[in-house]
């Protein structure tokens, strides 16, 4: 062996026990410290994707919301998954779990927005990729972060029916408005046909083929430009949406055009009597169906597995704590011993 070596594992040795007392000094710190760390638990809910409302009031209602959002200038492309995110997310939401269980005294904040802050630091949200919710809170104590993660479930559902209701309500009101239109006109034609009737001595029903195949395609066209009244009071003319129904109110009235025409006035009076009755039964169910929304209080949300309070803590990661200071302490130590024998090397 190398002359030179020996004599540096000489000098190494003989200047070695205070480096290794040092790394076992910093190791048994570090240890100490992090049994002292308080244990983080963090409980974990799981929702399951929310599903498109199929309501007619429902679809009238979610068009109605993205035209709004085109018109201030946003695109509504987010997944209903990513708005209940949002909704977790939201003030509301956070003050009423800081209310529920008083956290501005359990996280020592002076006010309200620093404990706000202090509560988005422990609460973790996010949308997996089969676009399942996640809601995960964090907490010294494991219970209390499964009772906090739940609440934040039970807040989510709470604002979702507050927002369906008043959605509901909201379309509710322009249908009323709606209907009573269609109800005036369906009295005036058919006091149009009586009269007819009378002074003729016939009835002109409506159970001829060509009267009911029309009365369906007029009344869906009809029913479209319901819903094209209502939107074009919230979007531009040049919306995606208006485009959808204008693009559908053409395809009925090119379906209209192919029909055989019909040449008696008598049938054309009942014709327009069963347009109008079909177009006041499809928005009388419509307008039922959103007053049972404006007072409903269902469940919006479907839990797929909801919190419970884990048995083993999140954080700290004590055997990583020790681990990373001990090799530290070892760095350094051998650092220190290097330069020590350069320099007794240096001066013999």
């Amino acid at each position: 062996m190398d002359e030179r070596l020996i004599q540096q594992l000489r000098i190494a040795r003989r200047h070695a026990r205070g480096p290794a007392w040092f790394v076992v000094a910093v190791a048994i710190v570090s240890l100490g410290i992090a049994l002292m760390l308080p244990s983080w638990y963090r409980a974990r809910a799981s929702l399951l994707p929310p599903q498109e409302g199929t309501t007619p009031y429902g679809a009238l209602a979610s068009l109605i919301e993205s035209s709004a959002l085109n018109r201030v200038g946003l695109v509504a492309t987010a997944s209903p998954s990513d708005t209940y995110v949002e909704i977790l997310k939201s003030r509301i939401v956070a003050e009423a779990l800081i209310r529920k269980f008083d956290l501005q005294r359990r996280y020592q904040q002076k006010n309200l927005d620093l404990c706000l802050k202090a509560l988005g630091s422990h609460v973790k949200l996010g949308v997996l990729q089969s676009r399942s919710i996640e809601v995960t809170v964090e907490d010294k104590d494991p219970a209390f972060a499964a009772r906090m993660a739940n609440e934040l479930v039970a807040q989510l559902d709470s604002v979702n029916i507050r927002l369906q209701q008043d959605k509901a309500a909201r379309t509710g009101e322009f249908l009323e408005g709606q209907l009573l239109s269609v109800g005036v006109r369906l009295k005036a034609v058919e006091a149009k046909l009586t009269d007819y009737e009378r002074v003729h001595g016939v009835f002109a029903g409506a159970e001829d083929a060509g009267v009911s195949g029309v009365a369906d395609l007029v009344a869906a066209k009809l029913a479209l430009q319901v819903r094209r009244t209502w939107m074009a009071s919230y979007s531009p003319e040049d919306s995606p949406a208006l485009k959808a129904i204008d693009s559908e109110l053409a395809a009925i009235e090119q379906n209209v055009a192919r029909l055989p025409g019909l040449k008696q006035e008598g049938m054309r009076l009942a014709l327009d009597v069963e347009i109008q009755r079909r177009v006041y039964t499809l928005i009388t169910a419509q307008l039922e169906e959103a007053r049972m929304g404006a007072h409903g209080n269902l469940s919006t949300v479907t839990v797929l597995d909801p919190a419970r309070a884990p048995t083993t803590h999140d954080r700290p990661r004590r055997a990583l704590v020790v681990a990373i200071s001990t090799a530290v302490a070892s760095l350094l130590a051998g650092a220190w011993l290097v330069r020590r024998v350069a320099a007794e090397e240096a001066r013999s």
